[in-house]
């Protein structure tokens, strides 16, 4: 099974290093266009497709062990923070348009190919083959290492570093929601707000939006720490 899923994420990845290199060297829409998110959402369609059918082909090999207590709350300052603002500038760039509509597919749309892989496939079919530690970073590193695959669509070295530091953060921040509360859909939920709210403009709409960013950073690294000092104290 894991050699099944190293296989599938290799396709996905060539997959979209390929789609990138079109949409920036043979369409001329480089990453930080305004037309790059409805010259990628064919890509971006296909990739969440292909991720979700093998996802719910496998699901019973993948599925999570159910059992024991779920601790929600240290998640909660990151998760609320991301889901109400979210969900606020959803409601205020609400628009009957095209544009609109097509940033909100393809925002829901990333978020479900790359939680179904790297939280769903990866994550689910490292941990039963190694410690949950060890299964949760190397998901995360493998997840920051998708956004080297920008420097295709033309972002800077810089810019790219960046995103997979954040990246790296937010990986481990849904790998562990995921471990802990065994339910996919409240990853591709935060992760669904958190690209609306980038690629709405979010952090420049609001002044105390990069305030806002911080907390949340704060919050994800609290809930990572937590998760992580619960599995090494259930080791002892």
């Amino acid at each position: 099974m894991l050699k099944k899923n190293s296989i599938v994420l290799v396709i996905y990845m060539l997959f979209m290093a390929m789609g990138l290199y079109i949409s920036y060297k043979v369409l001329g829409v480089d990453y930080n266009s305004s037309n790059f998110s409805k010259t990628f959402l064919p890509f971006t369609f296909l990739l969440a497709l292909f991720a979700l059918s093998y996802g719910l082909k496998h699901r019973k090999e993948l599925a999570l062990d159910n059992e024991g207590k779920k601790n929600y709350l240290p998640f909660a300052i990151a998760f609320i923070t991301i889901v109400a603002f979210g969900i606020f500038f959803l409601i205020n760039n609400f628009a009957l348009n095209i544009a609109f509509f097509i940033l909100l597919v393809d925002t829901a749309l990333t978020a479900i190919a790359e939680e179904t892989i790297y939280r769903g496939i990866v994550l689910g079919g490292l941990v039963k083959k190694t410690s949950t530690i060890s299964a949760l970073l190397c998901s995360a590193v493998l997840f920051s290492l998708l956004h080297l695959l920008n420097l295709l669509a033309g972002l800077s070295i810089n810019e790219v570093i960046n995103q997979m530091g954040s990246t790296f953060i937010m990986g481990m921040f849904l790998g562990a929601l995921y471990l802990e509360s065994k339910n996919i859909f409240l990853p591709i939920l935060f992760h669904w707000m958190w690209n609306f709210i980038i690629l709405s403009n979010g952090l420049s709409t609001i002044d105390f939006m990069s305030i806002v960013l911080l907390l949340v950073i704060g919050g994800e690294i609290f809930a990572i720490i937590y998760f992580l000092l619960e599995q090494l104290r259930r080791k002892i």
